[in-house]
């Protein structure tokens, strides 16, 4: 599977197949990648954040973890991580999405506006002092 996944740390192309199971620390990012024995991989960093990615029937599959000090921190993709799933579809504007709505209204009301609102720069994490570029999507 991991030869259909593309993994980039600050825009550099990695290497899946030179990945380890017990971890490969990317130099100079401060995150380490490690490929599982189901071929997913997995992006730690230092503030105990991981970041999971699968391609399950040529769809990326993303799982998020973190320590509880983000809970009720984190917006947009992610949903609240409040432990209410009621309200993980919150838009940027404050519209929910009910929880059975459609892929195609996850996708255009929620997951661009989300985009739009959230591009991709840079996040300062005040526990460890290091820029990640993914996190300003993750947490508020």
């Amino acid at each position: 599977m991991t030869d259909e996944l593309e993994i980039f740390v600050a825009g550099v192309k990695q290497n899946i197949s030179n990945l380890s199971a017990t971890g490969t620390l990317i130099p100079g990012a401060y995150i380490t990648l490690i490929r599982d024995i189901n071929d997913t991989i997995t992006a730690l960093f230092p503030s105990g954040i991981s970041v999971t990615f699968a391609s399950v029937s040529k769809t990326l599959a993303i799982a998020f973890d973190g320590p509880d000090v983000f809970k009720n921190r984190t917006r947009g993709l992610l949903g609240t991580w409040n432990d209410d799933p009621s309200d993980d579809f919150t838009t940027p504007d404050g519209t929910v999405l009910p929880g059975d709505a459609s892929p195609q209204q996850i996708h255009y009301d929620f997951g661009l506006k989300c985009e739009i609102l959230y591009p991709l720069r840079h996040h300062q994490c005040k526990q460890c002092d290091v820029n990640y570029g993914i996190l300003n999507l993750l947490i508020n």
